[in-house]
This record gives structure tokens, C-alpha cells and sequence, in this order.
């Protein structure tokens, strides 16, 4: 049997531990691409974090630790999102029912339990959504 990609059809597009390794020129033509080469229904998730974690602004201790650890593996972070813009971000890129889950709504949603009191990073955050038709 024969598979290929088939633009007309609804597509999930899962793009975890990427986003924020690509250039700003190369997101936009990432999901320029998606909204062009996608069926009606078709959506993106992905994970990022704040420009602050990029750009070495980040007033976290964390952040900075997490930043300077993958500039010396040799793949620094090259993209992020301004904190509280990620729904008009992707809004002026075609994408519409935007999820965004922060480190506080997963950790509510599956860190109970046993769990409680497992440490997460704050500055992780996913996003759902849309290709706008």
C-alpha cells in the first residue's frame, strides 16, 4: 500500500522539542506552509518557550541555566514567543481555536497524586490550534 501526504485531508501536525531550534524566517515558512498545504480541519501542536529564554532576558534562574545548557550542546534556542502573545501570534498566521496550556495547566491536569509535588518547568508551555479556513 501506497502512502503519501495528501494535502486536501485533515492533518495533525506535531511539533515537539522543534520549534524553538528553527530561526524566526524558517517558523514563518513552517506554518506558512501548513495553512497552505493542509486539508480543512487541520491542526498544530507544538511546545516553545518565552523569547526572554532566546534572547537571555529571562529574569529566571532556570531559564538562563536551561538557555546556556543547549548553547554549549552546539543547538541554542533560536525562537521563542513573547509571553501572553502566542493566541495573536499564530491568529496573524491563519490559525484559529487556540489552546495555549502553561506549566500550571498541565501540571493541575496530570501532576496529582503522587505526583503533587513533582517539580515541572514554568516556562514550558504547548500550544493547540486551527488552520483557519
Amino acid at each position: 500500500m501506497k502512502h503519501e501526504y495528501n494535502p486536501s485531508e485533515r492533518t495533525l501536525f506535531i511539533m515537539e522539542g522543534l520549534i524553538y531550534y528553527i530561526p524566526p524566517e524558517g517558523v514563518e515558512n513552517l506554518l506558512s506552509s501548513i495553512v497552505q498545504n493542509s486539508g480543512p480541519g487541520s491542526r498544530i501542536i507544538f511546545d516553545y518557550f518565552p523569547q526572554s529564554m532566546v534572547d537571555g532576558t529571562c529574569e529566571l534562574e532556570v531559564g538562563n541555566l536551561i538557555r546556556e545548557r543547549v548553547k554549549q550542546s552546539g543547538e541554542p534556542f533560536k525562537f521563542g514567543i513573547t509571553d501572553g502573545t502566542i493566541e495573536e501570534f499564530l491568529k496573524e498566521r491563519g490559525f484559529s481555536h487556540i489552546q495555549n496550556v502553561t506549566s500550571e495547566d498541565y501540571k493541575k491536569a496530570y501532576f496529582y497524586g503522587k505526583n503533587e509535588n513533582r517539580k515541572v518547568c514554568s516556562l514550558y508551555s504547548f500550544v493547540h490550534a486551527m488552520v483557519e479556513y
